[in-house]
């Protein structure tokens, strides 16, 4: 048994693709024939180098021997296990050997006599991604801890309904309400017998914002033990979410600086504090016009309240890593006061600035490969005590460059629209017409206009008569800027990584506002403005949990391509006749594919849950 390679080609399209297939040899008239059993696709999770001991592992399980090899890849058991599955089920050869099913150890057989014809499905409903939600609940104690929260077991159920509502389908309460009574299997795995309405989920998402702190502190303590890193580093950033609506009597609703470019809407920011694998510490609200130096002082203080409540876990202060919006002076002395370390991007440029003693210039590479220069360097300010890493990106200058020749070129059109006006007989000659017409374009283009300098020639009767403009020779170091440190022991490249790590919360923006679409916010009251915005903080570190899990496998799919995934895997009823004319009723979940299989397997879950499986007969009247 052997894996062929069978190229072809599209004559319409003109393209030329491969496939795989699994063949045995043979000889006749003394000459050695092929014989395709199987076709296995493009084979993409099982490198060309392990094809033979695919081979070796499907003709173990055919002829039913124990595992001969000690150390057999994960993915390699899989597909030899799915290759096997389908040549028994398809005799595509002549075996024996029992397909077993890990999950079913016990096998009762009930027998009945059907009508092949008479077979239907109906109530067909999601199942995987709802089941793949409420397992990483049990998995890290969620289901439990909000039991002992709510009031009721039903009320327990809405609320864990209302978390797995926004991971699965993020929408508001009146359409999460539809589609649990209508498209979900969610109420028959939380147990709740009847459909909730939309009010009753309100109270649900209400009741989680009321134990906000205590949830946060239960699924911090769990995510951070079990993802502990290297280091006591906490993330701190600012973001704002947009509404829809006029929003008029909400007292956080402002207008502001919006990061989505919405400054026709109501903002609202939220402050999040993370460790440095991206799970929430601490998170706050506050009205969208804030600034996002002013939230700094307030998440510190409750941060060393949790650290003296919880000595286990906060021994030590911990570093906050920031970045250039945040890290003002004022915020950089507020942490020295707090005796934090900081890790953030410099504000500014330094005027001139020396190579530290330990220091050499070291060059690494970005995720695509481009070199970065990197050294420490101190400034020649004797103020300025804090330790500087420069990083110089070439890759970075060609970007910088061809931004600033587009703009470049705008501004320049820009002033020979307002030089032309002065030769036209309706032209724009005035002064000061003219001066508010060259600060629009500076206000317009403001890294390219403070390159240039104007002239302007007025007559007696203050019109501008002719306009010039030249370029200096000015440098322009966009590829050249400097990463702040209040600690001189770290070296470059630990400088640099732990930089890097402010990453990890911009995904956790990234994740809320476009897999979970937490924005834009329809919500008229704040009290339930910010219950949406903490459900959706839930929903991601559940949402996260199973991505850090995955990423052990090597399998690094978004959460959207997880939700797809899933979403093939459904909950649906099977009636049918029996011989005697009774109606056999079976609900239970479908068997989950191949990709999703994995998954499952992957976090050691379960791919089903027996207890949902209900069988009925209805006597024939």
């Amino acid at each position: 048994m052997f894996i062929k390679k069978i190229d072809k080609s599209n004559l319409k399209k003109g393209r030329v693709y491969f496939t795989y297939r699994l063949c045995e040899s043979y000889r006749i008239d003394n000459k050695v024939r092929h014989r395709s059993i199987l076709n296995l696709g493009r084979l993409e999770d099982v490198p060309h180098e392990y094809h033979k001991l695919l081979c070796d592992r499907v003709e173990q399980k055919l002829k039913g021997e124990n595992l001969l090899f000690a150390n057999i890849p994960e993915k390699v058991e899989k597909t030899a296990e799915y290759i096997y599955r389908r040549i028994v089920k398809e005799k595509l050869l002549d075996c024996t050997a029992p397909v077993s099913d890990p999950e079913q150890n016990e096998y009762s057989a009930d027998i009945q006599k059907v009508d092949v014809n008479s077979v239907e499905n109906e109530d067909s409903r999601t199942f995987g991604c709802e089941w793949l939600g409420k397992q990483m609940s049990d998995h890290c104690g969620l289901t439990g801890f909000l039991s002992q929260l709510a009031g009721s077991q039903r009320m327990a159920a809405l609320m864990l309904s209302e978390i797995i509502c926004r991971m699965v389908h993020p929408s508001s309460e009146l359409e999460s309400s539809r589609w649990l009574s209508s498209e979900s299997s969610l109420c028959e795995i939380s147990g709740i017998s009847k459909y909730p309405d939309h009010r009753e989920l309100y109270a649900a998402a209400r009741c989680l914002y009321k134990h906000k702190s205590e949830i946060e502190a239960f699924l911090f303590n769990y995510f951070h033990s079990k993802y502990a890193g290297r280091r006591q580093i906490r993330l701190f950033d600012l973001t704002n979410f947009y509404f829809e609506g006029r929003k008029e009597d909400s007292e956080k609703a402002r207008f502001g600086r919006s990061k989505e470019k919405r400054s026709d809407a109501r903002l609202i920011s939220s402050a999040m504090l993370t460790d440095e694998k991206g799970f929430c510490c601490k998170s706050k609200f506050y009205a969208g016009n804030i600034s996002e130096a002013g939230t700094l002082n307030e998440i510190l203080s409750e941060l060393e309240s949790a650290g003296r409540q919880q000595q286990a876990l906060f021994d030590t202060h911990p570093a906050v890593v920031m970045d250039a919006g945040i890290a003002t002076e004022a915020s950089l002395s507020l942490l020295k006061e707090k005796k934090y370390d900081y890790v953030c991007i410099s504000r500014s440029a330094l005027a001139a600035c020396l190579p530290a003693e330990d220091s050499s210039l070291m060059t690494i590479s970005d995720n695509r490969g481009n070199p970065i220069e990197i050294q420490k360097v101190k400034s020649c300010n004797p103020k300025q005590t804090d330790m500087y890493l420069s990083v110089k990106s070439h890759q970075k200058q060609v970007k910088e460059e061809s931004v600033n020749k587009k703009l470049t070129a705008r501004y320049e059109q820009y002033l020979e629209s307002i030089k032309s006006s002065l030769s036209k007989k309706r032209g724009v000659k005035q002064e000061d017409k003219v001066n508010r017409r060259i600060g629009r374009a500076t206000e317009k283009y403001p890294s390219v206009s403070k390159l240039y300098d104007m002239e302007l020639q007025v007559s007696t009767t203050k019109t501008v008569t002719s306009m010039t403009w030249k370029r200096n020779e000015k440098s322009n170091p966009g590829s050249l800027y400097f990463v702040r440190c209040s600690t001189d022991t770290l070296t470059e490249d630990v400088m640099w990584e732990i930089y890097n790590i402010i990453r990890e919360i911009e995904s956790t923006f990234r994740c809320l506002k476009t897999d979970l679409d937490i924005r834009p916010i329809f919500h008229q009251k704040d009290i339930n403005t910010e219950a949406h915005l903490f459900i959706g903080i839930i929903a991601y570190q559940l949402v996260h949990a199973i991505r850090e899990e995955l990423k052990k496998k090597n399998i690094r799919h978004d959460w959207r391509h997880i939700r797809n995934i899933m979403s093939s895997q459904t909950l649906v009823t099977t009636r049918m006749k029996l011989e005697n004319r009774d109606s056999l009723i079976i609900r239970q979940p479908s068997r989950a594919n191949q990709q999703a299989a994995m998954i499952y397997s992957a976090l050691n879950f379960k791919q089903s849950n027996p207890h949902m499986r209900k069988k009925a007969v209805v006597p024939h009247k």
